[in-house]
């Protein structure tokens, strides 16, 4: 299939219908807004439809201009294959709430829902692949000197199926990498030196983040603590279990080693992302060379996974 027939095939009849009713007072002349495909706090992304060609693009509308031209902004200075591109920005003339920042349409929903999807875990290759992508991305961000700052599998989006294909997304609080900041983002993914500082650290971070975005993708990230009080102790439980699956499993080497360097509390030990790709992409070949072969991982007797339903 063609490129340009990949995408125009994602706008459907229900976002034909959807873009009857969510164009009033909206010009038609050059974008058309389908179905809603998520939101955040301040930002609310649908699947849009380009008039003169077809093509289909997600729209993200902000309820913040400053958020829209801040995103705009660091979009357009960023260019690698698994960061979310940059396509446009169309200023709708009767509403500038209306005003739609265009990207790549990532079809296949976050890389969450097929975490949440998965039983009890997500395809070896599938997992291996995701991994080296996100490397490879947090890799060209901190060669910028910048880091993410919320790296989670809610922001990693997925562009492709087979083979598994991922975008790193939600660029808009890309950060120096000497800057730190007020504290933001998901407490499951904070590393040791965030909840320390209450405030982002820097690069490790990101890493830290990586790390458990990989023990989910394993179906080994660890239960969160019921009391927001605990949460503090919750980096540690996540270091703890990637040394007892080291322990548990010495044959499956390379994938635990990698947990537990992701994980180190040390943020001067912890793996940086350029060594992560190399590591990922080290084990893609490996998996293929061996034909397929799943990680089998074996979890300890009194481990919990995290439930996301």
């Amino acid at each position: 299939m063609s490129l340009d027939n990949a995408t125009t095939s994602f706008w459907s009849q229900e976002d034909e219908d959807r873009a009857r009713f969510q164009q009033r007072n909206l010009s038609a002349d050059t974008y058309q807004r389908g179905s809603r495909l998520g939101s955040g706090g301040s930002s609310v992304v649908y699947k849009v439809r380009r008039v003169a060609d077809g093509q289909v693009f997600a729209g993200k509308t902000f309820s913040s201009q400053s958020s829209l031209r801040r995103e705009v902004k660091m979009l357009r200075s960023l260019n690698h294959d698994n960061l979310l591109k940059f396509v446009a920005v169309h200023h709708e003339p009767a509403d500038a709430a209306a005003t739609l920042l265009l990207t790549e349409l990532c079809p296949y929903g976050t890389l969450q829902e097929r975490i949440d999807s998965a039983s009890p875990c997500m395809d070896c290759r599938d997992t291996l692949s995701t991994t080296l992508h996100l490397a490879g991305a947090l890799e060209y961000l901190h060669s910028r000197n910048l880091y993410h700052s919320d790296v989670k599998p809610r922001n990693v989006l997925v562009k492709a199926l087979r083979p598994m294909s991922v975008v790193l997304a939600d660029l808009a609080d890309v950060k120096p990498a000497q800057q730190s900041g007020r504290l933001r983002g998901t407490p499951a993914f904070y590393s040791p030196d965030m909840v320390l500082r209450r405030a982002h650290c820097g690069p490790a971070d990101d890493m830290w983040a990586l790390g458990v975005t990989l023990l989910g993708m394993m179906g080994q990230q660890p239960r969160m603590p019921g009391a927001v009080r605990d949460l503090g102790e919750y980096p540690a439980r996540c270091a703890e279990h990637a040394r007892r699956l080291a322990d548990l499993n010495p044959g499956n080497g390379a994938v635990v080693e990698l947990l537990v360097r992701l994980l180190a509390e040390d943020e001067g030990r912890r793996m940086r992302s350029g060594e992560c790709a190399q590591v990922a992409r080290a084990m893609c070949d490996g998996y293929r060379q061996r034909g397929g072969a799943g990680f089998r991982i074996r979890s300890p007797d009194d481990f919990q996974p995290r439930a996301f339903w």
